[in-house]
């Protein structure tokens, strides 16, 4: 796995941790491929220590330049987008990208022209510009993420943050058929085991007897399941064993980890039931990022120099998710908008037999291509 993979899987994992960590709820549900390009957008305005958190946070080590991460996002969105583009059942998937960008008020704020044609060079992203940042461009902005995700995901603000000045939006859209799909004869009835010890009469799609990836220890019981026709999109299921938590398997959710379940996964001969699921999600990403190594660039000091003559940093990161988990196959949405505010002051083969029943709280991933 080159340096790059492997950066993206910790990156995942960690905001993963992190975000499930900061959720009262315990209920997360994040898309970091969106965050990630949204991000690196940004980064592509930031200069010098500001660049460096970046760096940080998508777990860079210093032999690898971040110039190359834009190439990288860029081939793998083009990948993405073609590879199970054909078929006799195709998935279907769009990613979208913008800039938002104020009005020049007099202020010294000017966007330089550099970072808005290398965000169109590396993110096809449509500039918006000379915006007044009112209840038109609101409105704007959320009828944009309606469009790019199907109307899975209608709007991203609810209202207008202070003193904006920019936005970088990144939309994401799939809807790709289950490989191994359920079918409604063999649905079961069972019960739930809920985060607070209570339970819940479910419908479990069953798939009564079927080879998968699959890999008992550590305890968890992780399978994957396969989506599209040619393998490059699966979800992974990752349930703490019956002595354990979700907790704990979150905890242990490192990179290392990930990838050591990964290449301990057999084939082996089983059941898998699991319920249906549709959910939506939504929330802000600060207090993950800023664990992350990201805090100088939400701080007044941060460097922004390189997207804007005048003094900006990260107000916020807003980011909603919609996925539905059915019979035929998987649907799934995701936004990221990163919005610019001013800063106070300017600073520039079988060997296994299983039965997996998903009745309480499991962590479960999609991942497409070798990442």
């Amino acid at each position: 796995m080159s340096q790059s993979k492997s950066a993206n899987t910790t990156f995942a994992l960690d905001l993963f941790r992190h975000s499930y960590g900061a959720a009262k709820d315990k209920k997360v549900q994040i898309s970091p491929f969106s965050i990630r390009r949204a991000l690196s957008m940004t980064a592509l305005g930031a200069r010098g220590s500001t660049l460096q958190s970046f760096r940080d946070a998508f777990a860079l080590d210093s032999s690898v330049d971040i110039a190359g991460v834009h190439a990288a996002n860029k081939d793998t969105a083009d990948y993405l987008l073609c590879a199970e583009s054909k078929g006799k059942s195709p998935t279907e998937i769009s990613i979208a990208n913008a800039l938002w960008l104020r009005k020049d008020d007099g202020k010294g704020y000017i966007f330089v022209p550099e970072f808005i044609a290398q965000n169109r060079s590396w993110y096809d992203a449509v500039v918006r510009d000379n915006l007044p940042m009112d209840a038109s461009t609101l409105a704007e902005i959320n009828a944009w993420c309606d469009k790019s995700t199907k109307g899975k995901i209608t709007k991203i603000l609810d209202q207008m943050p202070d003193d904006p000045q920019a936005f970088l939006t990144d939309a994401l859209y799939m809807k790709t058929p289950a490989n191994k799909r359920f079918y409604k004869r063999n649905d079961t009835k069972g019960k739930f085991k809920l985060a607070d010890g209570s339970e819940k009469d479910v419908t479990f799609m069953t798939n009564p007897a079927g080879k998968f990836r699959y890999f008992e220890g550590d305890g968890v019981e992780v399978l994957q399941f396969p989506f599209g026709e040619r393998g490059v999109f699966n979800a992974y299921i990752v349930l703490p064993s019956q002595t354990s938590s979700l907790d704990a398997a979150v905890k242990s959710l490192t990179a290392e980890n990930w990838l050591g379940w990964k290449g301990s996964l057999e084939m082996a001969e089983g059941q898998l039931r699991l319920a249906p699921n549709e959910q939506e999600h939504g929330g802000e990403m600060k207090a993950a990022l800023v664990k992350m190594g990201l805090g100088l660039a939400f701080s007044d000091a941060a460097d922004f120099q390189a997207m804007c003559s005048g003094g900006i940093k990260i107000g916020c990161v807003k980011h909603k998710t919609y996925t539905k988990f059915m019979r035929k196959g998987f649907e799934g949405a995701a936004v990221t908008l990163v919005g610019m505010t001013r800063t106070t002051s300017v600073r520039p083969r079988l060997t296994k037999n299983f039965d997996l029943l998903v009745n309480r709280p499991y962590a479960w991933f999609v991942e497409g291509g070798d990442e």
